[in-house]
């Protein structure tokens, strides 16, 4: 897969997340406290005396093991055993029985971390670091969620996949049921791209579905592509097209 297709999208997400940063010994923590936000909006009573804190200790945990087990460490040898852990310090902290420590809110708070650490080394075209990413999972959020609903080209789509899965409400083992879904998904449209890049592109793209259906202006939305009014042009054809399609439109580079 030609990086120029995504390169647009990940400069699009850098351009808003991180124009003025510029501290890189800061980098991991700034990218876990984005990602907190990213993520709170679902967090009920995360503002107490006693979920304040252990929301504390929970992210400082995460900051450290991923600046000491993933960016310092020169070989990562299990990256789903490492994201496993991570999420756990999560559900460990919050409460293994309690809403606010869901796996579900966990690998929002992990994945959109290690998005914001890809984007900002991608920028500064850090190659060692990003090899690292090469195994990092898929965020799973609404919008990612839709797009696998609409994967209509792959078997075995998971029964806790649907269109009232609710991400933030996920337990461990469908989170990774819908995670191996999603890998071979990616496959099928990106080939072997990794995950962690593809997202970039799906998430424009559902996010473009909706754009589209409330008629919103398009070009001051999305970075420009050669694609862009083909994709224009399909959904005004049919608003129900699957965002599977309207995504490999999206994709191409002619």
């Amino acid at each position: 897969m030609n990086e120029s297709i995504f390169r647009p999208y990940i400069e699009n997400f850098y351009n808003q997340y991180f124009k003025g940063f510029s501290e890189e010994e800061k980098i991991v923590k700034y990218a876990v406290e984005m990602a907190y936000s990213d993520t709170k909006r679902v967090l009920h009573g995360i503002g107490s005396e006693s979920n304040k804190k252990k929301k504390e200790e929970a992210l400082e945990k995460i900051t450290e093991k991923i600046q000491n087990n993933f960016l310092i460490a020169g070989v990562v040898d299990s990256f789903d055993t490492l994201h496993d852990e991570l999420c756990n310090i999560w559900v460990n902290e919050l409460g293994t029985d309690t809403p606010l420590g869901r796996y579900g809110k966990a690998q929002k708070i992990i994945n959109m971390t290690f998005k914001y650490l890809y984007t900002y080394y991608y920028n500064i075209e850090d190659s060692d670091i990003l090899n690292k990413f090469k195994d990092c999972h898929f965020t799973l959020d609404s919008y990612t969620l839709r797009w696998l609903n609409g994967c209509k080209n792959v078997k075995n789509k998971p029964r806790c996949l649907n269109s009232e899965t609710t991400w933030s409400k996920l337990n461990r083992m469908e989170y990774i049921e819908i995670q191996k879904y999603a890998s071979e998904c990616v496959k099928e449209l990106f080939q072997e791209t990794p995950m962690i890049e593809a997202e970039y592109l799906i998430w424009a793209g559902v996010n473009l579905y909706d754009i589209l259906i409330a008629s919103v202006n398009i070009k001051n939305q999305f970075p420009d592509t050669k694609a862009l009014d083909r994709v224009i042009h399909y959904m005004k054809q049919d608003e129900k097209t699957s965002l599977f399609k309207a995504i490999d439109l999206l994709k191409c580079d002619n």
